[in-house]
């Protein structure tokens, strides 16, 4: 009895000091003014929008035409509004991803245009708030892009669908004789290894496009502490849809630009960088690092959505999916047969596929908590 008592008001302690952090119930600053004020729509994006290292939000406004940027305030625990982010021809803005461009943070938005292309457009900040660039990529109609850093710059990347020849492209940032520029390459060029290892997978998808809707992720997959490519695609030549596992190895290729533009205006002021600089100006570093390992032909019902995740906790990010080929539908996990690679790294064979050097900063799992109930539900 004294025991329950005691862990009673232990919790009644506990909400009370939590409340008076602030962590419930708190006026967030975001309910709109009126029934009919329009500024809040539909929550798109979290992200630390003007460098205080708070986490600010971008909202989509009713029309779904312009986007609302909300700051918060830590004096007064609140969000307010600070920007409108007016798109110049985008009639449905349908995605918003936040990254980083060459010398400012940057907004990503995938929009549908007025004139019935889908559009990916570039906001780079200001000291007064985001300005739309004149560059835009096309992207296949009604489609979503993959925005994320895939040559190792620490600036994204846009892989999608190109709609003239429904390949897969990737446009990346460089900077060329000073000025901020988009590259586009095909994807299976730029990013495949040049050469490839016995187990990479050379042969290529006669037309490849990114499914839509489409599952991509860089994760570490094979536990080297390097971020690979899980991507789902289709062959538009026969329709069949495939989820392919590309893995980063320790080896890149480096592409002069400076053929790419021309040659920079005299009397133009450029910013000098190192020559022993980690990206030196007028280069495309970091392609050419991945190795396709595995081609699988997606299950009928499963729809393209896969989720990566460390299912049975033995430090291996596995695949789960959802198939409705019965009612309810089931849920399915893919386990991870590779061994972390610090175990791996030790063993006499290594595992086939994995035979490059594994970097100090991996170690092996490490598990605070030895004894854990199973949480997951096994058949009956």
């Amino acid at each position: 009895m004294l025991f329950r008592r005691l862990r009673f008001l232990f919790f009644l302690f506990l909400i009370f000091k939590l409340v008076r952090l602030g962590l419930y119930e708190i006026d967030s600053g975001l309910n709109p003014l009126d029934e009919d004020d329009p500024r809040m729509g539909h929550l798109m994006a979290y992200a630390d929008l003007n460098s205080d290292m708070y986490t600010d939000i971008i909202a989509l406004a009713e029309d779904k035409s312009m986007l609302n940027l909300f700051y918060f305030n830590p004096v007064h625990l609140r969000f307010y509004l600070g920007n409108e982010l007016k798109t110049s021809d985008c009639s449905k803005i349908i995605n918003v991803v936040v990254g980083r461009s060459q010398s400012h943070l940057r907004i990503f938005v995938t929009c549908n245009s007025n004139s019935g292309s889908t559009i990916v457009r570039f906001y780079d900040r200001t000291d007064k708030g985001y300005n739309e660039l004149p560059q835009f990529i096309t992207i296949e109609k009604n489609s979503h892009p993959f925005i994320a850093d895939l040559n190792g710059d620490y600036l994204e990347d846009v892989m999608f669908t190109d709609p003239s020849s429904s390949g897969i492209k990737v446009a990346f940032q460089a900077d060329v004789y000073g000025d901020e520029t988009i590259i586009v390459r095909d994807f299976a060029t730029s990013i495949a290894m040049e050469k490839t290892e016995p187990d990479c997978i050379t042969q290529r998808l006669s037309s490849p496009r990114l499914t839509s809707p489409h599952s991509a992720s860089l994760i570490d997959i094979d536990g080297d502490c390097m971020a690979d490519l899980f991507l789902t695609v289709e062959d538009s030549s026969s329709g069949r849809k495939f989820y392919e596992i590309w893995l980063r190895r320790e080896t890149q290729t480096t592409l002069d630009l400076s053929a790419e533009a021309p040659a920079p205006k005299s009397g133009k002021t450029m910013k000098q960088k190192d020559s022993d600089e980690e990206f030196p100006a007028n280069t495309l570093t970091g392609l050419q690092s991945f190795c396709l390992v595995t081609r699988e032909e997606i299950p009928s019902g499963v729809h393209n959505l896969f989720a990566l995740t460390d299912v049975d906790r033995d430090g291996m990010v596995d695949m789960v999916y959802l198939k409705d080929d019965r009612s309810p539908m089931t849920l399915y996990t893919h386990y991870n047969r590779l061994k972390n690679q610090q175990f791996a790294a030790n063993q006499k064979t290594m595992t086939p596929g994995l035979g490059f050097s594994v970097k100090n900063i991996c170690a092996a799992p490490n598990r605070p908590i030895k004894e854990l109930q199973d949480i997951f539900l096994k058949p009956s």
